[in-house]
């Protein structure tokens, strides 16, 4: 890895290189990477790129951090795991909450959502979809009610909760807390 203001580089064996804008996040010379680059080289540069982003939020420059998170989720997505992307398209859509951009968060979410939405045949990875899936749904509710779309945030936090159910952790026990308020301001 390489840093040249305002890039990162990260450069790979076979010549190809990913070109991390530090000022918007922007990730060049991805498209050719996912067409050219076998599995490992891409999972090993995606821990790279998840320490940029969580740098660049560090610095609150949450816009670019959600662009850097929305690549790994490409390459996720192109690697075949779903939940993974779908985990990585949370913090995309964190990011933009945090921008105070809630409508491309809530878009992000939704589509964290619809990766979410398909069992798995893996009943490890099923628990941790189901997890993943609450507390996405969770955030939804909670952005959906704040923008007053009443039906969506009962829906969203009734999913939610119904998933958190199933488990006994801490992060359930926070998903039934948030959506449980959500519900009582609606008054359902």
């Amino acid at each position: 890895m390489q840093i040249q203001e305002p890039y990162v580089q990260l450069k790979f064996e076979d010549g190809h290189a990913l070109f991390i804008s530090m000022v918007d996040g922007a990730i060049g010379g991805l498209d050719e990477a996912l067409a050219a680059l076998g599995r490992s080289t891409l999972l090993d540069s995606i821990e790279t790129l998840v320490k940029i982003g969580e740098g660049l939020e560090s610095d609150k420059n949450y816009a670019a951090a959600s662009n850097v998170y929305a690549g790994i989720a490409r390459i996720l997505e192109q690697l075949g795991s779903p939940l993974n992307a779908a985990l990585m398209l949370s913090n995309q859509a964190l990011a933009h909450k945090r921008d105070q951009r809630p409508n491309l968060a809530l878009h992000v979410y939704g589509k964290a959502a619809a990766l979410l939405s398909a069992p798995l045949p893996d009943p490890d990875e099923e628990r941790e979809r189901s997890a993943a899936l609450a507390q996405v749904l969770s955030n939804l509710a909670i952005l959906q009610y704040q923008r007053g779309a009443k039906l969506e945030a009962a829906q969203a936090a009734t999913s939610a909760m119904q998933l958190a159910r199933m488990r006994n952790d801490a992060t359930s026990q926070t998903v039934i807390r948030e959506c449980g308020e959500v519900l009582k301001k609606l008054n359902v």
